[in-house]
């Protein structure tokens, strides 16, 4: 199934490459299959014997830091090949953007146009987001009785906030960034905004909470942490809402993991 998906997707890039009038879509077929061998680059490191063992320090969260960790390495073919395409790390999303750019109008959350600044608006949705998957997660997927371990949330909070900072910014990289750069100024807004969130949503099917509740509000939420890019045009938006986020999952896995 994967060199299939790799052949698909080469054959997309070079089809795509060829016509004139599809030409648009290569950059991100292009894309797609260098995630592509990168998630399968990350995934024989975590098979192999040696990369697990690196990561007994963590305890508990020895599992999570080698899945978190090896994010890092598959991000960097991905960001090179941005980076060539794009030309420069504000075309690529690989740049912080400004979080003082006012939201456009969001009917869906009653936010009006021109009023508040995405920094503002990312830490104040990022908290509540926040808050709202610790129930979640509680409800759906870990349950009620479980004991809470209050002690092992509170001796790893630094490791916690490391692997939320980590894997948002790595999953920001492959599920915003890497989808958001090659169609921004080839399609409208709503298509380029609709995609990462598709697969930003695909992706978490079997997280945390997970199925088809958990896909569709990881959905939405790509949808809002891309709408944040977009209007900045960089990722820091989306960085802060999803560490937030992430936070929230660590903590419970500890708590009632």
């Amino acid at each position: 199934m994967f060199l299939i998906k790799c052949a698909l997707l080469l054959i997309c890039a070079v089809v795509c490459l060829a016509y004139k009038k599809w030409r648009p879509l290569w950059p991100l077929a292009a894309i797609l299959l260098v995630i592509q061998l990168s998630f399968k680059a990350s995934e024989l490191i975590r098979a192999s014997g040696w990369w697990q063992p690196l990561f007994g320090w963590a305890g508990f969260f020895s599992g999570v830091a080698g899945n978190v960790f090896v994010k890092m390495i598959g991000i960097l073919p991905v960001a090179g090949v941005l980076l060539l395409i794009k030309k420069s790390p504000k075309r690529a999303f690989l740049a912080p953007g400004s979080l003082n750019v006012k939201a456009d109008t969001i009917p869906w959350l009653g936010i009006k146009g021109g009023r508040v600044p995405w920094g503002r608006l990312s830490w104040i949705s990022g908290l509540c987001i926040m808050a709202g998957t610790v129930i979640l997660a509680i409800v759906t997927r870990i349950g009620v009785k479980a004991a809470p371990a209050y002690a092992r949330l509170l001796v790893n909070i630094p490791l916690i906030l490391l692997l939320a900072v980590v894997n948002s910014f790595c999953e920001g990289l492959v599920f915003r960034s890497a989808i958001l750069s090659p169609l921004k100024g080839n399609f409208g807004k709503t298509f380029v905004l609709l995609m990462p969130a598709l697969f930003f949503g695909i992706a978490h099917y079997e997280g945390i909470p997970g199925g088809l509740l958990g896909a569709a509000m990881s959905a939405v939420l790509g949808y809002y942490m891309s709408l944040g890019m977009y209007e900045t045009e960089g990722f820091l938006s989306g960085w802060i809402i999803h560490a937030l986020q992430d936070v929230a999952i660590f903590s419970t896995l500890a708590l009632l993991g």
